[in-house]
C-alpha cells in the first residue's frame, strides 16, 4: 500500500524534527503556534489537522532549515554521502542520453539555487 501525501508529509515531519533535536513545542514556539494552538504539531504529526495552511508549512520548512519539497519527497535524506553517490550512479546508468540531459540541467539549476 502506497502512503498518500498527507502521510508522506507527517512521516517527514517527524523524521525532520527530530533530526533538528526539536520537541513538538519547541517547533510550535518557533512558528507561532504554541500559544494560540496548543498541540498544533501533534495535531498535524497524527492527522488530526489534515493539511495545514501553505504559510504554517513554508515556516516550518524554514525552521527546519530545508527545502519545502523535503517534507513531501524525502527520498535519500537519510542516506550519507557516498550512500547518495550510489543511488545516483545507479539510476544514471539506465538512463538514455536526452533524459541525462534533462537531469544535467536540473542539477545546475539546483546547485545556483541553493548556493545563494
Amino acid at each position: 500500500m502506497s502512503l498518500s501525501a498527507g502521510q508522506l508529509f507527517r512521516e517527514r515531519l517527524v523524521l525532520l524534527r527530530k533530526a533538528k533535536g526539536l520537541t513538538q513545542q519547541d517547533l510550535e514556539r518557533r512558528i507561532g503556534k504554541l500559544e494560540t494552538e496548543a498541540g498544533y504539531i501533534s495535531r498535524v504529526e497524527t492527522g488530526g489537522i489534515e493539511t495545514p495552511p501553505f504559510e504554517v508549512i513554508d515556516k516550518i520548512a524554514q525552521e527546519l532549515e530545508v527545502d519545502v519539497l523535503e517534507l513531501f519527497f524525502g527520498e535519500g535524506l537519510d542516506q550519507n554521502a557516498e550512500q547518495l553517490r550510489e543511488s545516483i550512479s545507479k539510476l544514471l546508468a539506465s538512463q538514455e542520453a536526452t533524459q541525462l540531459r534533462k537531469i544535467y540541467r536540473l542539477i545546475l539549476v539546483s546547485l545556483e539555487k541553493y548556493s545563494k
